[in-house]
């Protein structure tokens, strides 16, 4: 903004002095779609505002964009006037393949397995308790309760990547009032254990209770913040100022940019790095409902006697890195040490519960 002329060097010294402020904060490695900013700037009022974006664009990385600007009243905040939140949360469809099947990129979800994700994330709506979803807070802490808005998995999609070849996506979407840190990937992470039988779907509610429940945490590379909304702003302020809830004139360009430079990054991404399939192999480690920590559930004993062997070097890393989810100011922590390969591990564990599922009965 300073190479562009917008500010001078002072504002860009101090920031409260401009009041610039962001609507929505985002974990580390999560992407923003239409994040909102809110400044004074000293413009004429009858300045060509349409011009701003293009310049300060012309000093930004192509995977930064300003795509428009609008006035607004004097008073307004862009944090403390936005009503809610969109995120979205896109992922491999194995994840929620059940432990007992192969997990590899060829699963494709049924009909009837995305109606119990639907069924499962539908629990987390209205308000409640979220303590255990987030870091450094206690049950008796009010700032815990969340109102959830709308909770839900879209259809599933096919990427097609070069080393893997086809493999099924499908993208969950959120809106909320606001969210703590960490607490939509925890959300979805105790939806994807439950999915493939490492938690029973009961644990949900015991999350909101005062017992602290480990609650893993899904990586952050597929979440995205899609929208920030002014409904209530809007209504008062239509008539004499511009809408921010949406953006018409704009609109094109934004999802444009989703699609090409965020969207198409997570997928490559998730098939170079395989973050979601890593993860997967270390969730059996999770206490969720009051095993004793470090024992796997009964169901998944045979997986850990498997695992155990390419794994035995991260269970002490593994509460560590259960230690530093609870702990907001360290670094992100999204796969775990000492697991290895791309998943082969995780289906020779998913062989190993199906010999073992007839002596022990179902769950």
């Amino acid at each position: 903004m300073v190479k562009a002329g917008v500010i001078g060097q002072e504002l860009a010294d101090k920031p409260l002095d401009f009041n610039f402020q962001r609507a929505a904060r985002t974990d580390k490695a999560v992407s923003a779609v239409r994040q909102c900013c809110s400044m004074w700037l000293d413009l004429e009022k009858d300045a060509n505002i349409d011009t701003v974006p293009s310049l300060i664009n012309a000093q930004l990385p192509d995977d930064i964009r300003v795509m428009g600007l609008k006035r607004a009243t004097k008073g307004f905040h862009c944090q403390k006037n936005c009503d809610s939140r969109t995120y979205s949360y896109t992922l491999p469809t194995f994840s929620f393949a059940p432990c007992v099947e192969n997990t590899n990129m060829k699963f494709r979800i049924s009909e009837e397995q995305l109606a119990e994700v639907n069924k499962l994330l539908g629990i987390y709506k209205g308000t409640h308790n979220f303590f255990n979803y987030t870091a450094k807070r206690e049950h008796s802490d009010k700032s815990c309760f969340r109102y959830i808005i709308s909770f839900e998995c879209g259809k599933p999609f096919v990427y097609h990547d070069a080393v893997h070849g086809e493999v099924e996506f499908a993208t969950i979407q959120i809106r909320g009032a606001s969210f703590m840190l960490h607490q939509i990937r925890k959300m979805i992470g105790m939806v994807i254990a439950i999915m493939r039988g490492l938690a029973n779907k009961s644990v949900i509610q015991k999350t909101w209770e005062e017992k602290r429940v480990d609650v893993p945490r899904a990586p952050g590379l597929g979440l995205m913040l899609e929208k920030v909304h002014y409904t209530t702003y809007d209504r008062k302020f239509s008539k004499t100022h511009a809408t921010l809830d949406e953006w018409p004139e704009c609109a094109a360009a934004i999802e444009e940019f989703r699609e090409k430079c965020i969207l198409a990054n997570i997928l490559k991404t998730e098939m170079k790095d395989n973050s979601m399939m890593n993860w997967l192999s270390v969730l059996l480690y999770h206490t969720y409902d009051g095993c004793e920590e470090g024992a796997p559930k009964p169901f998944c004993h045979a997986q850990h006697q498997i695992n155990a062997a390419n794994a035995s070097e991260s269970t002490e890393n593994d509460k560590d890195t259960d230690a530093a989810e609870r702990d907001d100011e360290k670094d992100d922590v999204t796969e775990r040490k000492g697991i290895e390969g791309e998943g082969d591990s995780l289906v020779q564990a998913d062989e190993g519960a199906k010999n073992v599922k007839a002596a022990i009965g179902e769950r």
